[in-house]
């Protein structure tokens, strides 16, 4: 199913109604085979990745992050056939914060989002991680062109030869930008490896495109954005201040799945398809940039975000900030076991736990959850390995 978006869900999610991680090694070869034509659901003709199609059609009801990278190979999935030929199609729900699509969960099979919006659902939505997309180094700080953050230029913070402006010019700011996201953890992250805290900036919650369109009001001193924003950011010629990416922040991205499609059987039988799906598609991106960065400007076309016909900036945004995770080390962090990274958990937990609670524990340090929320989610198995499982076994069969 080729990618349409009404101009009604569109409009919505502009306004913001909407808005806001052992088995054998898995062959990572990412030049498709041969592909056949497509197929319909049941048939045994060969796909493009080898997987086989669908006992029947079946349309999955997908949470797509507007403008995020990790969204990108849903989109690249469809509008390359891959998804298609296994009998799946899309029915497409735009969003622009991951807490808001948790919020909505009853409205959608499979998503990918920041591990900042997995939480919430987890807590309160019955929704599960199955596995993780990348390493997100796509939040950026913005500042105008004559603030005295920029004016001060770089060099003036130790250890931090990048970031412009010096700690008293931080201090004191006020920032722009979805709260309980990843743009939230970078800040915080960046302001505590200056020597300063949360306390010594006004953090003023808002979506990252209702951030944009107030600093181009000239409210605050500074945005906080992801690539969607940034690529307009860059575009209107804002100074980066600071970067997860120069700054060495590191938060996941998820796929996400909710538990009545995890039960449904044959919906059940989509996650397993397009979880390999996802992945062959996340190393063909990387390892094609330049048919991909079109691809990605035609998504944020589609879905409306500012700066998006600027091919080179997608480009640059897919080369240099994008780290995606590949299937075969997807698959080992899903299926083995190790101690709680933060001795915080009695015994052996899965990977996927430690890779979420990076991210989790930043927010309970926070005051935003608590241990027992933390147990909860080991306990009631939220982040659930058995979709990787079924798929190292498909895999390995075949």
């Amino acid at each position: 199913m080729k990618r349409f978006l009404s101009i009604l869900l569109v409009a919505v999610m502009l306004v913001g109604i909407l808005a806001g991680c052992g088995t054998e090694p898995v062959d990572e070869t990412t030049d498709p085979p041969t592909s056949g034509e497509p197929v319909e659901g049941g048939d045994t003709t060969e796909t493009t990745w080898g997987i086989e199609p669908m006992s029947e059609p079946i349309t999955m009801n997908l949470g797509y992050f507007s403008g995020a990278m990790h969204a990108l190979p849903w989109y690249v999935m469809d509008e390359k056939g891959w998804a298609e030929e296994l009998g799946i199609s899309f029915e497409y729900l735009s969003f622009i914060s991951g807490p808001v699509m948790m919020e909505a969960s009853s409205e959608w099979d499979i998503c990918s989002t920041g591990a900042p919006g997995t939480i919430p659902g987890m807590l309160g939505y019955d929704v599960k991680v199955i596995g993780y997309c990348d390493e997100e180094a796509s939040i950026n700080m913005y500042v105008r062109g004559d603030s005295a953050i920029a004016q001060s230029g770089q060099g003036n913070i130790e250890g931090y030869p990048n970031m412009y402006g010096t700690v008293d010019d931080w201090k004191g700011t006020t920032v722009l930008l979805p709260i309980g996201t990843t743009a939230h953890q970078s800040l915080v992250t960046v302001l505590e490896q200056i020597g300063l805290t949360a306390d010594d900036v006004t953090m003023q919650n808002m979506d990252v495109t209702t951030a944009m369109t107030a600093f181009k009001a000239g409210e605050g001193d500074m945005m906080c954005v992801w690539t969607s924003t940034s690529i307009e950011a860059e575009q209107l010629g804002y100074v980066r201040a600071a970067s997860s990416l120069e700054n060495g922040v590191v938060i996941p991205t998820a796929i996400c799945a909710t538990e009545e499609a995890l039960n449904d059987s044959l919906k059940h039988e989509a996650i397993v398809k397009l979880w390999e799906l996802y992945y062959r598609t996340l190393q063909w991106i990387k390892e094609n940039v330049d048919e991909a960065a079109q691809l990605y400007t035609d998504t944020c076309t589609i879905e409306g975000v500012s700066g998006a016909d600027d091919y080179d900036l997608c480009y640059t945004s897919l080369n240099d900030w994008f780290f995606p995770m590949y299937i075969d080390e997807m698959i080992e962090m899903m299926t083995t076991s190790a101690p709680d990274a933060a001795g915080l958990y009695e015994g052996e937990i899965g990977n996927g736990y430690n890779e979420l609670f990076n991210t989790f524990d930043f927010f309970m340090s926070q005051g935003s959850y608590t241990i027992d929320d933390r147990n909860y989610i080991i306990e009631n198995n939220m982040v659930d390995n058995s979709i990787a499982t079924e798929v190292a076994e498909i895999i390995a069969a075949r």
